[in-house]
């Protein structure tokens, strides 16, 4: 019996940690949509940057850009984020924005802002060969 209960606790535990670490975002459409019964929830986004829309203060350390959905460049959301401005942020990159939702879904207030990496390192990357030392 006691052999049984460890197995159904360990079982619950490791469903708790694969669920809490899967790497799930959301879709605009999906973030908008569901906008109201997100509220106060922590909400992860992937989108495309739009370079036009990106607005970097300094001063104040604050970060305003919009992105677009991959399968539904008409559908963008807003994002506002407040911290260093991370390097490669530029028109086309994807972007995975987490944070909370405005109550009519067209904007994200962001606590983490990743960016994906350039293929032009993953070509340089490539060229190290399997031990990663250019130095010969």
């Amino acid at each position: 019996m006691a052999a049984l209960a460890i197995a159904g606790a360990l079982a619950y535990l490791i469903a708790l940690a694969v669920g809490a670490a899967g790497a799930y975002y959301l879709t605009i459409p999906e973030a908008q949509e569901r906008a109201q019964a997100l509220q106060g929830k922590a909400v992860r986004a992937q989108g495309i940057v739009d370079g036009a829309s990106i607005r970097w203060d300094m001063g104040d350390m604050r970060l305003a850009f919009t992105i677009r959905d991959e399968s539904d460049p008409g559908r963008t959301l807003a994002v506002t984020y407040r911290g260093a401005r991370p390097d490669g942020l530029e028109d086309g990159r994807a972007v995975i924005v987490e944070g909370k939702v405005s109550p009519d879904g067209s904007a994200l207030e962001a606590t983490t802002l990743m960016v994906q990496c350039p293929s032009r390192y993953e070509a340089e990357v490539s060229k190290l060969g399997r031990s990663g030392n250019t130095a010969r």
